[in-house]
């Protein structure tokens, strides 16, 4: 009885502290937006295909003692995963954007062990990187090298926000920082256990532009390996993609830059998240001064999830959304849309420059109903049904 009083407690605690931020988010909304500025917009704002002139990433590393094998700021992994190689495997994969120009800042609760186990694991494959260390945020005065870096930034829980998984948030104001620098055309935040490579960044900037015109972001989505096939992570059920059930847009032939016929068609997915974000700078000034989800507290006030109280619990995934929230277009459930190819008629897969590898994969082998789903199976056969493609979510 005691404890379900205590849950029946944060339930209500939850659903007040929502409640609250309303008429903040009001207050907010109702100030003079911020417009961008036409010398800091974004080097693929003109046309497709442009070369991002400088990459910031943000990374959050919760390190717990005396291993790194599990981590408040992200989703725990199976026991048997070693948590510091996917780590340092997340890192590299930045490092290795194909871009004249890298800055990883990795904020997390132990700087120096983390920037020593780092330095030699980077060293241990080759990648002479070098790796420098802050004691915390006011710390940080933006980048100044050129070439490749690395800079582990501490950080501690504050007086009100004391839950480690405030940590995610830290990004927020490493971003503003950055944006002082004109060389830094593009700026990601990356959960500490995904890959994301040139493949994926080409893809964002190759549809940045044409699906701007509709008020939309390319989107990803995440897989994890387990026998041998991909799995989706973020979604729990197969998705139609009948007009009547799921708005879309087509880019032709002139916008993909490929060859005749091979139209994209770019939707939304039923859970938009997906653990990461890309903005260039045009979007970064939008979003960190005008959106919603810039905070911790006046994200709460974007209607994702439905459920009041989850959404005051899921403190990680809110700072992961970025601007895919905000200004969502009539139809739409979020502006990250993700693009389809249609091999036969009535037939349509994710076309795989979307995806992006959640390298710990506990979802594909956990007993939750994320992570179940083929890559090759997500989306159902035109005007059919769950039943009708005879095929079904693993179990």
């Amino acid at each position: 009885m005691f404890e379900k009083a205590i849950r029946r407690a944060r339930r209500s605690a939850r659903r007040a502290q929502v409640a609250t931020v309303y008429p903040l988010a009001a207050l907010d909304s109702a100030r003079r937006r911020r417009p961008p500025d036409p010398a800091s917009t974004s080097a693929c704002g003109g046309a497709p295909d442009v070369q991002p002139s400088g990459v910031f990433a943000a990374v959050p590393h919760w390190r717990s003692q005396p291993d790194a094998r599990t981590a408040p700021a992200s989703s725990a992994a199976p026991h048997d995963v070693d948590r510091s190689q996917i780590f340092v495997d997340c890192i590299k994969s930045l490092l290795d954007l194909d871009v004249d120009r890298v800055v990883v800042a990795v904020l997390t609760n132990e700087p120096r062990e983390t920037a020593r186990d780092l330095s030699s694991r980077l060293a241990a494959s080759s990648s002479d990187v070098p790796v420098s260390t802050l004691p915390d945020l006011r710390a940080f005065n933006g980048p100044h090298a050129d070439g490749r870096q690395v800079v582990v930034i501490g950080w501690r829980p504050g007086l009100i926000r004391r839950h480690g998984y405030y940590l995610t948030w830290a990004h927020k104001p490493l971003f503003r920082r950055a944006l002082e620098d004109p060389g830094l055309s593009h700026f990601i935040y990356l959960e500490d256990d995904m890959r994301f490579t040139s493949e994926s960044l080409a893809y964002w900037c190759r549809f940045r532009e044409p699906l701007a015109r509709h008020g939309l972001l390319p989107g990803f989505v995440r897989y994890e390996v387990f026998d041998d096939a991909r799995y989706v992570v973020d979604q729990k059920t197969r998705q139609s993609v009948d007009q009547v059930d799921r708005q879309g847009v087509v880019l032709s032939q002139p916008d993909t830059g490929r060859g005749s016929g091979l139209d994209l068609r770019f939707v939304s997915l039923n859970n938009p998240y997906q653990g990461m974000y890309v903005i260039d700078r045009e979007l970064a000034i939008d979003h960190l001064w005008n959106s919603p989800a810039r905070s911790s507290l006046l994200s709460r006030s974007i209607k994702w999830p439905t459920d009041v109280q989850l959404r005051a619990a899921i403190i990680r995934e809110r700072a992961a959304i970025g601007p895919i929230l905000d200004d969502v277009p009539p139809g739409f459930g979020s502006r990250n849309v993700v693009p389809l190819q249609m091999p036969r008629p009535g037939e349509y897969r994710l076309d795989p420059a979307c995806l992006i590898e959640h390298l710990t994969g506990n979802y594909s082998r956990s007993r939750k109903a994320f992570g179940k789903i083929r890559v090759e199976d997500l989306f159902l056969p035109a005007t059919s049904d769950p039943h009708a493609a005879g095929i079904s979510p693993r179990q």
